[in-house]
């Protein structure tokens, strides 16, 4: 009975370790970090040499954490970071002394691609306590691992952020990166019978903690951005990441992002009307935050010039800021369906709103060229976006259904069988053709090429929304 006791929380000691000792806990950088959670994870171990029982050692949750870009160019060399942490490596547990720790280490492999070069030291180094200690990495093609010989003995462990470079293959192909293996060793002291040494090993499920396509490049000056329902932004192509709110708390959810005249910044508005503006040339011009509203904000448009946009609520209201003009609105209008989209005329001088049903409402110069108000539709109107010239506009339901009009030529559909999650938005491109978002990030071009997208990320938040970069239409 004292043995069995003794295995127990000399192996929950350990588990403890390996679950956070080594591996990433936050950060953004690029986009936002994809953090993947094992749980369940069973780990083995002995004691001394003799084998320990899967039952004595347990199972724990391992978190990994990584910024990389969710697609890149054939050929090309990108950075992956595995994100540190800070954690405390116990003196002692029910009793037991631990004098100190060796061979700690995470394995790593990538699979449709190769390792180039890597780092343990990127962001300060590896210390116990506040004094340095040594890590180091080894490389081969396709593995990686990181490791600290020790001993170390207990205390505060601060590791470092991970990079390496990842060399991509060819377009159409998927690098993937997989944790693979977590292993450490404890030394015992008194006051067990004898000292002892417990290494322990903790298998990681074979499943991708990371992915990155590799696409053909975009076309110039073509580019675009989804946001999540948390503020988290992915950027592809020729558009620039400025900033998210991603890790933040928010009082409602982001609902919609607008792209500044110059592509140099973005705005995102809750369905609160907060609006936050993020980039060089987004710059804030008010918002309806800390108003009683009707009914939610769904939508945000900006202006020709950058210096104002719009907002519209389910209701058909509009609020403008800036130099955003008031053309009109639904507002106190009873409507046969809510306001789901909201676009404005390339001169700025009006806007249109669609509602679910496909209902259209045009002001200003927005011409009308047509809906889909009385039609019977398999799934509600989701998106909604304008030819380049403004004399034409594409509506996209949740199916993936595109609906167009004017002089905005029918390009294809996604349909509901290729749809890995329900479509949320749609958004124009420079080659006159259309890109629809998923609420996983999945991204379908039509007449377009695809720059990218966060499918089959594990995402802090549902996209919302996609966004071309404007000063390119």
């Amino acid at each position: 009975m004292r043995l069995s006791m003794r295995n127990r929380c000399v192996v929950g000691t350990l588990v403890t370790l390996a679950s956070i000792g080594l591996v990433g806990v936050g950060g953004a950088v690029l986009n936002p970090a994809a953090a993947t959670t094992f749980a369940g994870v069973q780990c083995h171990g002995t004691l001394n040499g003799a084998p320990l029982p899967d039952s004595l050692i347990g199972t724990r949750s391992v978190t990994v954490n990584l910024v990389q870009p969710s697609s890149v160019s054939p050929g090309t060399q990108f950075t992956v970071t595995i994100k540190g942490n800070t954690a405390t490596l116990p003196a002692s547990q029910s009793g037991l002394t631990i004098t100190n720790f060796t061979n700690l280490s995470n394995t790593y492999r990538v699979d449709g691609a190769t390792f180039v070069s890597g780092s343990a030291v990127a962001s300060g180094q590896s210390k116990i306590d506040g004094t340095p200690i040594t890590g180091s990495i080894t490389l081969g093609t396709n593995t990686m691992k990181a490791a600290t010989p020790g001993p170390i003995h207990p205390g505060t462990l601060v590791t470092p952020d991970i990079t390496v470079k990842v060399k991509a293959g060819a377009a159409g192909s998927v690098a993937t990166l997989h944790a693979v293996t977590l292993m450490t060793t404890a030394h015992l002291g008194s006051p067990v019978p004898a000292p002892g040494l417990a290494p322990l090993t903790c298998p990681l499920p074979d499943t991708a903690v990371g992915t990155t396509n590799v696409v053909a490049s975009c076309a110039a000056h073509d580019g675009y951005w989804l946001v999540g329902g948390d503020g988290g932004v992915f950027s592809f192509g020729t558009a620039q990441f400025y900033g998210s709110t991603g890790g933040r708390s928010l009082t409602k959810p982001v609902v919609g992002i607008a792209s500044a005249a110059s592509g140099a910044g973005y705005w995102f508005v809750a369905s609160d009307g907060g609006v936050f503006s993020f980039g060089p040339d987004a710059k804030f011009f008010g918002s309806m935050g800390g108003t009683v509203l009707n009914k939610p904000v769904v939508a945000i448009a900006g202006t020709a010039s950058g210096k104002g946009y719009w907002l519209a609520a389910s209701d058909g209201g509009i609020f403008s800021f800036g130099d955003a003009k008031f053309f009109g609105s639904m507002g106190g209008t009873v409507l046969n369906q809510p306001v789901v989209a909201m676009a404005a005329t390339p001169s700025g001088k009006g806007y249109w709103l669609a509602t679910s049903d496909g209902g259209i409402f045009s002001f200003g110069d927005a011409k009308f060229y047509g809906s889909l108000g009385g039609t019977a539709l398999n799934k509600p109107v989701v998106g909604l976006t304008t030819t380049s010239s403004g004399k034409g506009y594409w509506l996209a339901t949740s199916d993936g259904g595109i609906f167009s009009f004017g002089d905005a030529a029918f390009l294809g559909s996604v349909g509901p069988t290729a749809l890995t999650a329900p479509a949320v938005a749609i958004h124009n491109t420079v080659t006159d053709g259309y890109r629809v978002a998923g609420e996983d990030g999945h991204v379908n071009a039509f007449h377009a090429p695809s720059c990218g997208s966060v499918s089959g990320l594990n995402l802090a938040a549902p996209i919302v929304a996609i966004e071309a970069v404007k000063q390119q239409i």
